[in-house]
């Protein structure tokens, strides 16, 4: 495996020339910031929300290919998001990712009992 094989996109870029659409659902600010100015440096289409009511409300409109959500948000969080996701008709098959300080085994397992496809903890 060469360097560029070890550091490339973590994210897959999509066939034939699409690269995919990206919703990142987070309530900290920098986060989203952070996120998406590193995944649009990468060439990917984003959108970006600070609660899941926010998401929901962009996905009446946006049909992401990626959805990467925070778990712990006011309103509406992102276990509560991935089952809405999940019984959307159109999106049920977004591939959806946690993004949490939880570390636990039972929270991984929580996480991925309720449809998402990936849990990423923050360091």
């Amino acid at each position: 495996m060469n360097e560029n094989q070890m550091h490339g996109p973590v994210l897959p870029k999509g066939g034939g020339g699409s690269t995919p659409q990206i919703l990142i659902v987070d309530d900290d600010k920098f986060v989203r910031k952070i996120m998406k100015k590193s995944l649009e440096d990468e060439g990917y289409t984003l959108e970006a929300a600070m609660n899941g009511h926010e998401a929901v409300q962009i996905l009446e409109e946006f049909n992401p290919d990626i959805i990467i959500s925070d778990w712990m948000m006011p309103e509406m969080d992102g276990i509560e998001l991935c089952r809405w996701v999940r019984n959307h008709h159109r999106l049920k098959d977004s591939y959806f990712i946690l993004l949490t300080a939880k570390d636990r085994v039972e929270d991984k397992t929580h996480g991925l009992d309720t449809g998402a496809d990936d849990y990423i903890t923050k360091p």
